[in-house]
Parts: C-alpha cells; structure tokens; sequence
C-alpha cells in the first residue's frame, strides 16, 4: 500500500503533536532587531546604558585538527573582537550617560590601565523579556570611534565600541 507524501506529513504531524513537538513549530524566532545590551564596568552595572543600534561578532568558533581520521579539539586561545554601535547619548541635562562617563573615566588612562568588564547581550520578545542571551566576561574596551563628522550631511553621531574578550557563553532565559 503506497502513501502519498500528504499522508505521511498528515501522520508525521500527529506524532510530533504527540511527543510535544507540535508546540515548537507554533513558536516564532525571537527577532534580531529587539535586544539589549548591560555592561558592568569593574563592579558599577551601567544598567541605563542598554540601548544599542547593533552589536557585531556575536559568534563562538572552534578549531577541529585530524589525524587518523580522528577528530581532536585544538584549544583555543585567540582574542574575539566584539562591537557595540548607537548613537552618541547625552542626558536632557548635558551629562554623559553612565557609560559615556565611564568610557571619559577611563581614557584619561588609556595608555596605563585595563579595564575589564562584563557585558550581557540579551535577545527580548515583544514584552521586553529577555528570552537568549550571551555573557562575556572580562572583555576590556579595545577602541571607541565616533565616525565622520560631515556638516553637509544630516546624520547623527554614531558611537562604536570595540572589546577585546577570550570567552562567550550563550544561554536561554
């Protein structure tokens, strides 16, 4: 007895149904443009800082060496690069944001000190509840680059920060 393929997706349906599966299918994927960003700067969270245009290489990479036909893990050592992009913030007052601040703080000793930090990338549903996020701990502000500034252009200033980490661990909330 041949089964046309509407069938055997009919009864392929009814048993994932079956087994719970039929409720991921129903879920959408969270999308890329709701997110935030929380960076602690030593022990100071700069949770009012939370908003980002984009964030860059928010990626997790590994090396696979062969010998024999046998896959070994080849440890990993290299330095990530991380960027966070938004427009230049500045309080209704004309204070810096916390961490426009921070970042002025620190370079007045750019070429003396490191500061690490943490930061948490969170992906949000429509209810800004945090559904995916990424840690990276100890990252240290590598560059900070506020573009071009062109008076025959009508643009905003865009502020990008790049940090220099080791390690990313993604987890769901």
């Amino acid at each position: 007895m041949a089964l046309s393929l509407g069938k055997i997706a009919t009864k392929a349906a009814k048993v994932s149904k079956g087994i719970g599966q039929g409720l991921i299918s129903q879920i959408p994927p969270l999308p890329a443009y709701r997110f935030s960003v929380f960076i602690s700067a030593g022990l100071v969270p700069l949770a009012t800082d939370i908003r980002f245009q984009s964030v860059g290489n928010l990626d997790i990479e590994r090396d696979v060496k062969w010998e024999s036909n046998q896959p070994f893990l080849v440890k990993d050592e290299t330095i990530k690069k991380l960027s966070l992009k938004r427009g230049l913030v500045f309080s209704g007052d004309g204070k810096p944001s916390m961490l426009s601040a921070s970042n002025m703080a620190q370079m007045h000793y750019w070429n003396e000190r490191l500061l690490r930090c943490d930061l948490m990338v969170c992906s949000i549903d429509s209810l800004g509840l945090p559904k995916a996020a990424w840690q990276i701990e100890n990252a240290i502000l590598r560059k900070i680059d506020w573009g071009t500034l062109d008076a025959s252009r009508n643009d905003v200033i865009i502020e990008e920060m790049s940090f220099d980490y080791c390690y990313i661990r993604p987890f769901t909330l």
